[in-house]
């Protein structure tokens, strides 16, 4: 359950996240009312949850408004030639901001960027803005 949960926890931003850690807690309060235990610290996995949340929104407000609108677009299953029209710009443009998305999320290939950004879309956790406030 630990390793599953991992993957699902750090693709949760914003206001999803919120609502996951919280929805998180009640379950393991649930849980431990009744007397079960997830593992000997359910605290200690909260509280690793909740940085990799944290962690994970740091990394995406790093993100530039493209890179955001390219993860975002990648996360609805378009590809390159999709985005660039979508974005009107150039298909090479569209793999360079895919690149710097992959470096700035610490990610290893441009198969575990379409991952990620499928994972969070799914998880309907896009409330990232587009533009850059004022």
């Amino acid at each position: 359950m630990t390793q599953a949960g991992n993957t699902e926890v750090s693709s949760v931003d914003d206001d999803s996240a919120a609502a996951f850690d919280e929805s998180l807690v009640l379950a393991i309060r649930r849980v431990v009312a009744a007397g079960f235990t997830l593992s000997p610290s359910p605290e200690a996995a909260l509280e690793a949850a909740s940085q990799r949340a944290a962690a994970h929104r740091r990394a995406l407000e790093n993100l530039s408004p493209r890179e955001r609108e390219v993860y975002r677009l990648i996360g609805q299953g378009r590809n390159t030639k999709q985005i660039a029209v979508a974005l009107a710009i150039g298909a090479k443009t569209v793999e360079y901001h895919r690149q710097n998305v992959r470096e700035k999320l610490g990610l290893r290939s441009g198969a575990d960027v379409t991952r990620h950004a499928t994972t969070y879309h799914l998880l309907g956790a896009f409330s990232l803005p587009l533009r850059a406030a004022g």
